[in-house]
């Protein structure tokens, strides 16, 4: 195993991961000089499942869907090799602290969502959405990972998965359509983001089976009416009643969304507030302060050839330091 990983230039760090067939390991890579996660099968298991996440990774390109580099063979096992999320899954997250805060868990959701959503676009099922299967990057930003039992989006009879994550109609062992049952794991996977467990008795199978079926489910009395309308619609027992990924994300319940840290844009001057900087108008301190440096756009000549002054701004957000260290220095 370990000579065909150096063969193609990655050096074993551990492992870091085992599922049902596979071990994934943590492995650097001498060529690009960074971790990558590699994913280790037996050569046995590969002829339906893990060829089917080999395809679907190769049609997905989201960022908050896991990035596959490569793969290869020898004559034991199969390989491939992942970005490496060093912060573990929303399950460990979830096994460590309990339920996850609301503004923080709303968010997690809303990117799982559209990592989803980005699937199901293509007709293509995850098939075994759940928090363990949901991995955090070094930024702490969800990606949707385990796609070995993912599969084109028609009509199913494959019953596999993880059992308190599948739908009634999994479970009654009923031709079902997919993308529809990965809405009712979404809802079980929120539900746990939210109150911290799952929402069905684990005592037994059967009694497992028979909570899926009837769709009982107890809420926390703390959470939100907003939510549990949410997870509510999504855990319908009638298939036909669930909304789309499309629709889950036009929900209210989720925060408005603001422009990403850094992004530069255009913004007129009136709509800049007016804000003593005395004692900060050194454009130098402004910088390494991280404040907004607010840049005319150059002035343009008119058709009569004057100079008019430009009524826009352009904004750069600078790297933060603190105040104190700035003018300290400065002195």
């Amino acid at each position: 195993m370990e000579d065909t990983i150096s063969k193609h230039h990655y050096k074993v760090r551990s492992k870091i991961g085992i599922g049902g067939y596979s071990s994934v390991y943590l492995v650097f890579s001498e060529r690009y000089q960074q971790s990558f996660a590699i994913k280790i099968i037996p050569i046995q298991q590969c002829k339906t499942s893990y060829d089917c996440e080999i395809q679907s990774l190769i049609g997905l390109n989201h960022p908050n869907i896991i990035k596959m580099y490569e793969h290869f063979k020898d004559d034991k096992f199969l390989y491939i090799v992942f970005d490496y999320c060093p912060n573990g899954s929303l399950m460990d997250e979830i096994d460590m602290k309990g339920k996850i805060n609301e503004p923080r868990f709303l968010i997690l959701f809303r990117e799982v969502c559209t990592a989803l959503r980005h699937c199901h676009s293509k007709n293509i099922a995850h098939h075994d959405m759940k928090p363990a299967n949901v991995l955090l990057d070094k930024y702490g930003r969800c990606v949707l990972a385990d796609f070995n039992l993912s599969q084109n989006g028609n009509m199913s009879q494959n019953f596999m998965g993880s059992r308190v994550f599948m739908a009634p109609e999994q479970v009654k062992m009923e031709i079902y359509d997919p993308l529809i049952a990965d809405i009712w794991s979404l809802g079980v996977t929120l539900y746990m983001m939210a109150a911290g467990d799952v929402p069905w008795p684990l005592t037994t199978l059967d009694e497992l089976d028979n909570a899926i079926i009837k769709g009982v489910i107890p809420f926390p009395p703390d959470l939100r009416p907003e939510i549990v309308k949410l997870i509510s619609v999504m855990l319908n027992i009638d298939c036909s009643k669930r909304p789309t990924i499309d629709q889950i994300l036009t929900m209210e319940v989720f925060p408005p969304q603001v422009p990403k840290y850094g992004s530069n844009r255009i913004i007129r001057r009136n709509e800049i507030p007016e804000c003593d900087i005395s004692g900060c108008k050194s454009p130098e301190i402004q910088k390494r302060l991280g404040m907004t440096v607010l840049s005319p756009i150059p002035s343009r000549r008119g058709i009569d050839g004057r100079r008019r002054r430009s009524n826009t701004l352009n904004v750069i957000t600078i790297p933060k330091v603190t105040l104190s260290s700035v003018l300290t220095e400065d002195k």
